[in-house]
Formats: structure tokens, C-alpha cells, sequence
């Protein structure tokens, strides 16, 4: 029993494995927290500090990503300063060359800042800046001024929306008025000479182009017999139709050709005839429907188409 004692009492002094185990977890979890520190910590990003009280001193800084909202709140930007030169540039114009450089830092351009280059090399546009927009191209402005197209083969060269064309003048030197030629516009048709100048003589379909001013381009159509319209290319009725019309409208006794408009629109067949009232209420003396209205002293007035005795 004494033997068996003293052998327990022997080992007292040795750790046993439950020892070892909660001392090696121990261990391992101080590691893993030694190693998590930098993820705790954040990661680093790029920074453009704005000092408060010296804003244009701006310098790139490193901080962790932790602190990030904290600098943006007092007015950092997010990334290099280099990264947001056209923010840090900006002098609310758009009519001036901000920074001269951004390639490795950025650098802002002295006042006063050159002018933005406007020019479109377009002689048919009037350039300019607004300072909110940036650069304008008026082509309006520029309409009518003198130009050259670069054709040796045109003249009076001028500007028009935005482009600049002249008109084919060589063919039609001494040649009769009305002779066709080609005034080098592919959208234009009935092209003839006009006082020694090819002119777009336009879509006359159904009449004769004439030129009022000599030389000028400008162009009103002439209509042939029973045709109406800027181009010419509205029909109308031959006086015939217009006759047949008004006999049939006015075999209603009722109906006063003093009293009324008498309209005629040809169709593919026979013209459609129609009327709207005129003169309503006023004097009229047609006898056609009242006997007694055959003097305007009589006091007949037009109503709804009819000459009537007055009310």
C-alpha cells in the first residue's frame, strides 16, 4: 500500500495532457491574433489631402482604409491628387485650359489660364465660348458671308448652314436665260442659267421657274392652267368644272351665289363640288328663292347660304 502511494505521489509533479492541450490553444491563439493585427488595422489607400488652412498645399497621403470616411468628411478626395487634378483644377470655366499637368502630379495652370482653342477650321460657322457649356458653332450667323469652296470651277462662293458652296457660273457665261446646267448640288433639280449663273431653279412640277432677282437664286414657281401651289403641284379644277359646280349648287333655290363660297377639288373621276357660307348677315338682292329681294333696300340678308328677307 506504501509502495503504491508513493509511486502516485510521484507523478504529482508532471503535467498531465489536459495541461498540454489548453496551453498549446493557448499559444495558437495568440499567434492568430498577432497575425490578424494588419486586418484590423486596414488596408492602406491613396489619399489627396486638402490642408484646411492651406488648400492649395493638396499632397498625396497613405491611410488605412479605417479612416478613410474621416477625410472625406473634412474634404479629402478619395485617391492621388494627381488621380483628381481635374477637380482640384477646376475654376468653374469652361472657356480655360485648367492644368498643365497631370502625368505624375498635378500641376494647375497660372492665372490668368490660357483660352480653350474653339477653333472647328469651319469659315462657315461663327466660333465662340460659353463659360458654362465650353466651345459654340454658330453656323446662322455665318450665313452669307463670302468663302471659298475650293471648286476653280464656281463662283460667288458663299456660306449656307454651316457649308460653303458657290455656283457653277463658268457654263453659263453668255448663255440665254433658262438654259439647263448643273449647279454641282446633287439635292437640287431643274438647275438653268440665270444671268450668266447656274441657279436651282426648284420643284416646279407643273409650271415654269423664274428668277425676280437677276443673279439671285431665289426662285417662285409660275403655274401652268389649273394647277395652284408653291411647287405647282396642287390640281385644280379647269373653269368648266368650276361652272358645272356652281350649276349644281345653286339649282337649290334656296342658295345665293352672293351668299356663298363655291369650292371645287378635282378627283380622279368627276370634281367634288362643295360650299361654305360667306357674307352672312349682310345685304344681298338676289332674287333666286324671294321675289321681293331683288332690291338690297328690300333689307334681304345672307343666311346659312340663302339670300332671305330680314328678320
Amino acid at each position: 500500500m506504501t509502495g503504491r502511494r508513493n509511486a502516485h505521489n510521484g507523478n504529482e509533479g508532471e503535467p498531465n495532457m489536459n495541461q498540454r492541450l489548453l496551453t498549446t490553444n493557448i499559444v495558437l491563439t495568440l499567434l492568430l491574433a498577432l497575425v490578424s493585427l494588419p486586418v484590423f488595422a486596414g488596408n492602406k489607400v491613396d489619399v489627396c489631402h486638402i490642408p484646411p488652412g492651406n488648400p492649395d498645399n493638396w499632397h498625396t497621403i497613405s491611410v488605412s482604409s479605417n479612416a478613410l470616411g474621416a477625410h472625406l468628411g473634412h474634404g479629402d478626395l478619395e485617391g492621388s491628387c494627381a488621380g483628381n487634378c481635374e477637380t482640384l483644377c477646376d475654376d468653374q470655366n469652361a472657356c480655360t485650359q485648367d492644368i498643365e499637368s497631370d502625368f505624375d502630379e498635378c500641376i494647375c495652370n497660372a492665372e490668368p489660364r490660357p483660352a480653350v482653342d474653339c477653333d472647328d477650321s469651319n469659315p462657315c460657322t461663327v466660333d465662340g465660348c460659353n463659360s458654362e457649356f465650353g466651345c459654340t458653332y454658330d453656323a446662322a450667323a455665318a450665313n452669307g458671308t463670302a468663302c471659298d469652296d475650293g471648286d476653280p470651277d464656281t463662283s460667288d462662293d458663299v456660306c449656307t448652314d454651316g457649308v460653303c458652296a458657290g455656283t457653277s457660273a463658268s457654263f453659263c457665261e453668255g448663255q440665254i436665260d433658262g438654259t439647263a446646267c448643273d449647279d454641282g448640288d446633287p439635292t437640287t433639280v431643274n438647275s438653268t442659267c440665270q444671268s450668266n449663273v447656274c441657279a436651282d431653279s426648284g420643284d416646279c412640277v407643273n409650271g415654269v421657274p423664274t428668277f425676280p432677282i437677276p443673279g439671285i437664286p431665289l426662285v417662285i414657281c409660275e403655274c401652268s392652267p389649273f394647277w395652284t401651289g408653291e411647287f405647282c403641284d396642287v390640281p385644280q379644277c379647269t373653269q368648266q368644272e368650276v361652272d358645272d359646280c356652281a350649276q349644281e349648287i345653286l339649282s337649290d333655290p334656296f342658295i345665293s351665289a352672293q351668299c356663298i363660297t363655291i369650292s371645287c377639288t378635282p378627283t380622279a373621276n368627276d370634281p367634288s363640288c362643295s360650299f361654305s357660307l360667306a357674307n352672312e348677315f349682310e345685304s344681298c338682292d338676289d332674287p333666286h328663292a324671294f321675289p321681293e329681294c331683288g332690291e338690297v333696300s328690300e333689307g334681304c340678308v345672307c343666311q346659312t347660304g340663302g339670300c332671305l328677307p330680314g328678320i
